[in-house]
């Protein structure tokens, strides 16, 4: 390695010099020839996802113009009420106390001073 500072690099000569193995002209090929036979299923995949995406985006802004316009009625979809169910509840007495609780251990918080803008 030479340089200095973190900066270190290879020699020029290291590089010139390293051995590489290279596999046959026809192996390459071959190789190259399974390589653009998967990127073609891989583009097919993906130009398959993005139509079905565009569409989806059609659908929905279609829908909800036909919810908006009430050429769709979605109240029978909406969610019912839930019941509360009243062993869940605490008494009132309890949550004032609780509040108070919050209440007091916000008053002792110092007041945060306001940052000057960079403009003043």
């Amino acid at each position: 390695m030479t340089g200095a500072a973190g900066q270190q690099r290879v020699p020029i000569d290291f590089i010139a010099n390293y051995p590489v193995a290279l596999p046959p002209l026809d192996e390459q090929r071959a190789i190259l020839a399974h390589i653009e036979q998967v990127k073609v299923t891989f583009d097919e995949s993906i130009k398959r996802a993005e139509t079905e995406i565009e569409l989806i985006r059609e659908y929905r802004t279609r829908l909800i113009s036909d919810v908006v316009t009430g050429k769709v009625d979605v109240r029978s979809l909406a969610p019912e009420a839930a019941e509360v169910a009243t062993d869940d509840l605490e008494p009132l007495d309890e949550a004032e106390e609780f509040f108070e609780d919050e209440l007091q251990d916000a008053a002792d918080l110092e007041p945060v001073e306001e940052v000057a803008d960079a403009d003043d």
